[in-house]
């Protein structure tokens, strides 16, 4: 776990000399998943596809704050195949290999549900992806069909 103006981030593939547990990590995960719509109302069954892999990878990052978790976000490594395949359906995350195909970054879960979104994409920019470009879909449009968003690091 590393600290940055203040927070700690748990981020294995960041990081990947600093020590986590992997069960206190899926715990605060979950905790957030029931805490984030829609993905409370999602089978616990789901956190096999889109967290037990990313545990594996160490492709996310963990926000703590004097003990209190408020945020997660993971990221996938597509290759230009794979990416066009994302872009059509989330299936090719049920890959665990996919995960880690090319270097095109992709951003596939965020969880802030207590508002603290700006403060980590802030981070996110600053320390997890400082020379990189990152995308992501965003689906809450008015037109029901999802953006593709795009954050490059400062």
């Amino acid at each position: 776990m590393m600290q940055f103006e203040g927070i700690d981030i748990t981020a294995p593939a960041m990081f990947p000399h600093d020590s986590w547990n992997r069960a206190e990590t899926l715990g605060a995960i979950t905790w957030l998943w029931l805490r984030t719509s829609p993905y409370r109302e999602a089978p616990l069954s789901e956190l096999d596809k889109y967290v037990l892999p990313v545990l594996d990878n160490g492709q996310f990052a963990l926000f703590t704050e004097q003990g209190r978790v408020f945020g997660y976000l993971s990221w996938a490594a597509f290759n230009q195949e794979t990416e066009a395949q994302y872009l059509q359906s989330d299936n090719v995350l049920h890959i665990p290999a996919n995960w880690q195909s090319g270097n095109r970054i992709w951003l596939i879960d965020w969880f802030a549900p207590f508002g603290d979104s700006l403060r980590m994409k802030t981070l996110a920019r600053r320390y997890l992806f400082p020379r990189s470009q990152a995308h992501s879909l965003y689906h809450k449009t008015q037109h029901g069909k999802p953006k593709i968003m795009r954050f490059t690091g400062e």
